[in-house]
């Protein structure tokens, strides 16, 4: 049953870098769905959250530093939480005197921009110590932790959200939100195992003070998703909605929802909206669809954006794990990847610009679309990055598996342009990589400066003049997992070494290394708060400190 109720400045970081968000034009409808239902559980691995989270973001450039502040949303829970109510007043009251709006990291990659960007008061040193190590959780941990006024909120496979205390590590509470889906032996597609539950990175509505997470789970006999909202005050479960399209919804059978939709890409929030997105399972097996839903936060009301409902079925939005970005205007843009089709434009391969209701405002696919189909490189593997210092109007740039880039120009009008040709398609040769998941950006006036995460060939660094001139820099092949810049380093987890990596920006030198243990999924990413680094292992949460 559903229930609801009311509810910066990076220091040392080489010349010129930053990232804004911008706008665009144009329309389609969207399928609307209405209604919202119980929860049940289930999952797999992936191909796979109204504007009250805001991040804005200046460039100093006569001291080198970034200037950020952030303001977003809240949550809530459903099984008994484990320490009392006296002890978490007192830890709240022992930390809330250290922490600043900059503290929180409510979204994935801590903006609604997802430019992964954290500003501090001073360099932190060449090496950081281990504050605390977590305990094993239940589950395995696919999304990024998020943190709200001292606590950190990181969820898991097996369907739990936990509650942590930044500073001293005490595990404040934790809740089972649904029953998860056992893959063995379930006919579960994908290579998530041994269970499927809550994979992507939760969204915290500061506002509603109120937590969201999409819990997979079994419903009459059938995998279903469930958004569930949480309380942060009284633990509380306020929302629960059942995502899944109706059958009989143009593209969809009864057959897609038996393991083959997987929810991947962390939710944002969105004009009081919670956007989810949704794709297919790693090695796209079964017949799926990649959608993408606004869930009104009050209401639970709906809107879904089906991709390619005609003919054909795949267009994964999936983005390794990153959420939609949120631009200044409020639109959302998303990536699709591959497409069943080799022939006929099918929505794959294609960045859209969408209302926060959902309507298509511009597009963008390259002219090999299907060819990039029938190779399964998708260009959705990792999200759109706005730069809106380059070109008159701002351009987006997307990288997929290829490693091709496509710079392509918004116009003064905030429309993106359609078609390729009006993409600066940056190399054919591998002059960059193959990007996987969000890139950390850091914007100047007059040069944008993107780390891209280039999976097992690790880190590139690649500057972007205002005219839009594009430089790779350096590669650092020893990381690879989704970056975040933080204290004058940018950070990157190498889940082949089970490792969290300081890097130096400048020239992409290891400054140090953080053994972590077995991490379990193929994007993980660290997240940030006032001077403490968060990474979590397969089980496992660490917090590093400076010395």
């Amino acid at each position: 049953m559903m229930r609801f109720s009311r509810r910066a400045s990076v220091l040392g970081i080489v010349a010129l870098i930053g990232l804004g968000v911008l706008g665009a034009q144009t329309s389609t409808e969207a399928y609307r769905v209405q209604g919202a239902r119980a929860i049940s559980s289930e999952g797999a691995r992936g191909h796979q959250t109204e504007g009250s989270i805001v991040a804005a973001t200046s460039f100093d450039a006569t001291s080198l530093s970034m200037r950020t502040s952030t303001g977003a949303e809240s949550m809530s829970t459903r099984v008994p939480f484990t320490r009392s109510k006296v002890l978490r007043r007192k830890l709240r009251a022992k930390t809330s005197q250290h922490l600043t709006p900059s503290a929180n990291w409510l979204v994935y990659h801590g903006a609604l921009s997802g430019n992964g960007l954290r500003s501090s008061a001073r360099p932190w040193p060449a090496q950081l110590k281990v504050a605390w190590r977590s305990n094993a959780l239940r589950g395995q941990i696919y999304g990024e932790p998020l943190v709200d006024q001292g606590v950190i909120y990181v969820a898991t496979e097996e369907d739990y959200l936990y509650a942590f205390d930044l500073h001293s590590g005490t595990m404040l509470w934790s809740r089972q939100l649904a029953q998860p889906v056992s893959v063995v032996g379930d006919g579960i597609c994908g290579d998530i195992s041994p269970y499927l539950g809550i994979t992507s990175t939760p969204v915290i509505d500061i506002k509603r003070n109120e937590i969201f997470v999409v819990a997979a789970t079994r419903a009459n006999g059938f995998l279903s998703h469930h958004l569930i909202g949480v309380n942060l005050k009284t633990r509380r479960v306020e929302l629960e909605v059942t995502l899944d399209p109706p059958y009989g919804t143009p593209g969809f059978s009864k057959v897609s929802f038996d393991g083959f939709e997987l929810q991947r890409a962390a939710l944002t929030i969105d004009q009081g909206e919670i956007v989810v997105s949704f794709g297919g399972n790693w090695g796209d097996c079964g017949t799926y669809h990649g959608f993408v839903e606004a869930v009104q936060a009050a209401s639970g009301r709906h809107t879904m954006y089906v991709m390619n409902h005609g003919a054909g079925n795949q267009d994964a939005l999936w983005m390794g794990g990153a959420a939609p970005i949120v631009d200044r205007s409020g639109a959302l843009w998303v990536t699709s990847g591959n497409g069943s089709s080799t022939t006929v434009y099918d929505q794959s391969n294609t960045v859209l610009r969408l209302s926060p209701k959902l309507a298509v405002l511009g597009s963008f696919y390259p002219a090999d679309f299907a060819e990039l189909s029938r190779r399964d490189l998708d260009l959705g593997s990792g999200a759109p990055i706005l730069l809106p210092d380059v070109g008159r109007g701002g351009s987006v740039l997307q990288v997929g598996k290829e490693g091709t880039g496509y710079l392509v120009p918004i116009d003064l009008n905030n429309r993106l342009h359609n078609g390729s040709s009006v993409a600066r398609e940056v190399t054919r040769t591998g002059e960059l990589c193959g990007d996987y998941g969000g890139a950390a950006v850091i914007s100047g006036k007059d040069q944008s400066v993107v780390f891209l995460p280039c999976a097992s060939k690790g880190l590139l660094r690649v500057d972007i003049s205002s005219t839009g001139e594009i430089r790779p820099t350096w590669t650092q092949a020893i990381a690879g997992g989704p970056p975040i810049v933080a204290g004058g380093f940018v950070w990157s987890i190498s889940r082949s070494l089970g490792a969290l990596f300081q890097i130096d920006p400048a020239n992409g030198t290891v400054v140090h290394s953080y053994a972590l243990g077995a991490i379990a999924n193929s994007f993980p990413t660290p997240s940030v708060s006032g001077s403490s680094l968060i990474a979590t292992s397969a089980q496992t949460v660490t917090v590093l400190v400076p010395d």
